[in-house]
């Protein structure tokens, strides 16, 4: 097995592998200079990006339905509420639905990631960005998942596009 990746800024190790996707991206998000979480980015080998160096659009557009995004809590203060209350405001303008159906997808994905464990450091949360969702993995048991193919689009923006966290 090949050995884990280090992510810098926070020590976290990601796993080279992740279902069969590709480790090809780690990063942290930083909060009022607290480091909140590792992420890492996989990536299906047939995603037809390999070997290529994408806009940002083109890298979304190629990755979806072929990615996954692993997060790796590493501050105490986080929390389920803050986590949401974060995504919503990130994903909210990314979303390209109306008004009310944005709402109705945030509020559900909000609802997922409430569902789950409490967090605290070293929880993992994984993403698996699909075509027509997203499905949610968190601690070692919890699953959920939310359709809409919008919400896919906008999670993986938030961490590709021009304007990334």
């Amino acid at each position: 097995a090949a050995p884990a990746v280090l992510e810098p800024e926070t020590g976290v190790d990601f796993p080279p592998e992740l279902a069969k996707q590709a480790l090809v991206a780690t990063g942290a998000r930083r909060k009022l200079g607290l480091r909140v979480y590792a992420v890492g980015l996989y990536l299906d080998r047939r995603s037809g990006l390999w070997g290529r160096s994408p806009g940002p659009r083109e890298l979304v557009r190629g990755a979806l339905g072929r990615a996954r995004l692993r997060l790796v809590i590493t501050s105490g203060l986080v929390t389920q509420e803050k986590l949401v209350a974060t995504l919503r405001k990130t994903l909210g303008p990314r979303l390209k639905l109306g008004a009310a159906k944005a709402e109705a997808v945030l509020d559900a994905f909000g609802a997922v990631l409430a569902k789950g464990p409490a967090l605290a450091r070293g929880i993992v949360l994984v993403f698996e960005v699909g075509r027509r969702g997203v499905r949610v993995q968190m601690g070692r048991g919890y699953r959920g998942e939310v359709a809409s193919a919008p919400l896919a689009t906008a999670l993986l923006s938030a961490y590709l596009d021009e304007k990334a966290v």
